[in-house]
């Protein structure tokens, strides 16, 4: 089987679609939108690469998030043939990359701008 830029690109907004209901179990923010994906690449045999990171090296739940991810895919559309996840620090992860919606989300979860406090402290 050998997937076309057409189904290439529809695979990878279903993908994107389901990945927004991976949660963070810590932060009741989905991995998206905390800015967790880095990129999320489907090979013309539909093999699916996504480079994420964490929030930080040595996070507690990493295993459980990358496992989440997986499973959320494996069984998305039978197209996927595989999953191939990549968890990197390069670039590490800091609270600019939370997306607006993230940043409501939290706000929401945490009764303030969690990501505006950790930006202050960041010095930036």
């Amino acid at each position: 089987m050998t997937l076309s830029e057409e189904e290439k690109y529809e695979l990878k907004a279903l993908v994107m679609a389901a990945l927004e209901e991976v949660v963070d179990p810590e932060l009741g923010v989905d991995v998206v939108n905390l800015g967790l994906v880095y990129n999320v690449e489907v090979s013309e045999s539909g093999v699916v690469n996504i480079t994420m990171t964490l929030t930080a090296i040595g996070c507690p739940l990493g295993e459980l998030i990358a496992s989440m991810v997986k499973e959320k895919l494996s069984s998305l559309d039978s197209r996927i043939k595989d999953i191939n996840l990549e968890i990197t620090f390069d670039p590490p992860w800091n609270p600019k990359m939370v997306t607006e919606k993230g940043r409501k989300i939290l706000e929401k979860n945490f009764g303030y701008d969690v990501i505006g406090n950790l930006i202050s402290s960041y010095g930036e």
